[in-house]
């Protein structure tokens, strides 16, 4: 006779077992996942502009539309840094740099014989360990013109030098304070939300509060 006696039993109990494990296996993976330490992937990407495009130009431009309009058009940026020339990561070259790039400066604002300019370095070293902080900067000030000198506090330039590996790259900008070391969430959020950033608020609003910040020096 059809079925047998006891048969749908243990099919029944055997069911139950299986979903049991299936629930099982579902909380440990969910355990897992929660266990699983979360971290934030940040990258750095390089872009080339091709003359007559100037990066610092560039990247200015749009900084200032962020700034005036609250919107940055770039969903997971962070910060942008324009580098006017690069060069391998030794002394020489660095110095062989840095003086195109002074030079280029100065005739393009016709500073050289104005009254005297403040400036301040901001150095940023990534996965470089041959030359020394202060080995880079020192060089770096030898190539600034003799009219310029150091002030931490309200700089009318910033050189701003970027060490990534064996590449070095330098550029000289202005108003760097004033739109958030280029910080394009920041500027939207100062827009979007200016009781946020009131002033001494801001994460660069109060300038001597964070002019030590990422080696500025």
């Amino acid at each position: 006779m059809w079925p047998i006696e006891g048969h749908n039993d243990r099919d029944n109990g055997s069911d139950a077992e299986e979903n049991e494990d299936h629930l099982g296996t579902q909380i440990a993976t969910e355990f897992v996942a929660l266990m699983r330490p979360k971290w934030e992937k940040r990258f750095v990407i390089f872009m080339s502009c091709k003359p007559p495009v100037d990066p610092v130009k560039l990247v200015m431009k749009h900084v200032e539309n962020v700034q005036e309009t609250g919107v940055t058009r770039t969903k997971y940026t962070h910060r942008l840094t324009p580098v006017s020339g690069t060069c391998v990561a030794n002394l020489p070259e660095l110095h062989s740099l840095c003086r195109r790039t002074v030079t280029a400066y100065c005739a393009q604002e016709n500073t050289e014989g104005s009254p005297k300019a403040r400036k301040a370095f901001e150095l940023r070293v990534r996965n470089h360990n041959t030359l020394t902080r202060m080995q880079i900067i020192q060089e770096v000030a030898t190539c600034m013109p003799s009219n310029y000198t150091v002030d931490l506090d309200d700089p009318d330039v910033f050189v701003l030098v970027e060490v990534f590996k064996s590449t070095f790259g330098v550029s000289i900008v202005e108003d760097h304070y004033r739109f958030q070391k280029f910080k394009v969430m920041e500027l939207a959020n100062a827009h979007n939300e200016p009781e946020r950033f009131e002033k001494g608020a801001g994460r660069v609003q109060d300038k001597k509060q964070d002019v030590n910040d990422n080696g500025t020096l």
